[in-house]
């Protein structure tokens, strides 16, 4: 899909909050069907204002510094997980013709670990690499 200028544009950065694992509980923060029904209640929602719908994919996290979380010992981060939610969401936009960013697919996650500031949120270097994947989707010639 392309970036369409004249058109509105509504584009979605879901995180992976979502992935959190309850490691006691051995559970997710958020199931994976309602995940993907929250998805689609979004695709929904903005295809009402716009057919110019884009998500951007889920990023990786330097596990050794989030399984656990140091700020919550009882959850775990983990890039099997996230690359599960990710799958969820690339085959929703999919079966609904929305633009996927796969960003997962694009940063090579060992690279990625030195740009991020405590094993999951990006540092400037980091955003700027999510930055220009991004860019080169949103603006690449078909």
């Amino acid at each position: 899909m392309r970036f369409k200028k004249d058109v509105i544009t509504l584009i979605f950065a879901v995180g992976i909050n979502d992935s959190l694992f309850y490691n006691s509980e051995k559970r997710f923060k958020v199931a994976p069907e309602e995940f993907s029904q929250n998805i689609k209640k979004i695709i929904k929602i903005s295809q009402k204002y716009t057919p110019n719908v884009w998500f951007i994919g889920l990023t990786p996290v330097d596990e050794s510094k989030v399984d656990p979380i140091p700020w919550y010992p009882k959850g775990s981060y983990k890039n099997e997980f996230i690359k599960k939610y990710n799958e969820l969401l690339r085959d929703l936009c999919w079966e609904e013709k929305i633009a996927f960013i796969d960003l997962l697919e694009e940063i090579k996650s060992e690279d990625f670990k030195a740009n991020l500031i405590d094993g999951i949120h990006p540092n400037t270097n980091g955003h700027a690499i999510i930055w220009s994947i991004i860019k080169s989707n949103l603006f690449k010639e078909e």
